[in-house]
């Protein structure tokens, strides 16, 4: 299922090809649907997304028993040169799941302070509470010279440093600049409930 990373609504008319299945258009609730012939219990391919208007991504997909492991893809709009947006995407669990971008002496971006002046704009689009986000930051300049980090914060079980549940979210980043997919990771294992990214 393909959304669109400001809004969070879903994407209709989107074209997804999948490497090796074939190509199909996104439905009225931005979905494809597929056969996964063939494939093990590991497998994974790419699925290319393209719409007018929006950023072409390559996206992997995993394949776990014969289903997808997270099926969710937030898309980025396509935007000017120079501007960065990160998005978040989760699983049903946990609820809550906050994405934080801190550039070093100047600004942290959150649910706590949504918007920043200072030099150039950078803003929280999208602060999603009930599962499976987007959470969506984007910032209008990025200093070649500063250092900026990104952080994913389980909000949801802020009392619960010991737990895996931030592993167990499916959580998935996606940096996105200008008009390219820079890259996509994965929520690691461990204990915690903020992972730096």
């Amino acid at each position: 299922r393909f959304f669109d990373a400001l809004s969070g609504e879903s994407i209709s008319g989107g074209r997804v090809t999948l490497s090796e299945l074939g190509k199909f258009k996104t439905d009225y609730e931005g979905k494809v649907l597929f056969e996964v012939p063939g494939l093990g219990l590991d497998e994974q391919f790419v699925a290319k997304f393209e719409k007018k208007g929006y950023i072409t991504s390559h996206l992997n997909v995993t394949v776990l028993a014969g289903s997808i492991w997270f099926n969710r893809f937030s898309i980025s709009p396509i935007m000017k040169v120079g501007q960065l947006r990160v998005v978040l995407d989760w699983g049903d669990e946990p609820n809550d799941l906050d994405a934080h971008l801190v550039k070093s002496g100047s600004y942290h971006i959150s649910f706590r302070d949504m918007k920043i002046w200072k030099d150039g704009k950078a803003k929280l689009d999208r602060d999603d509470w009930m599962e499976y986000g987007p959470e969506t930051i984007t910032a209008e300049y990025i200093d070649p010279r500063a250092n900026y980090e990104y952080f994913v914060h389980n909000y949801s079980d802020r009392g619960e440093t010991e737990n895996k549940n931030l592993s167990k979210s499916r959580a998935r980043v996606l940096v996105y600049e200008g008009s390219q997919l820079l890259h996509q990771f994965m929520a690691p294992e461990g204990e915690g409930t903020i992972r730096k990214v």
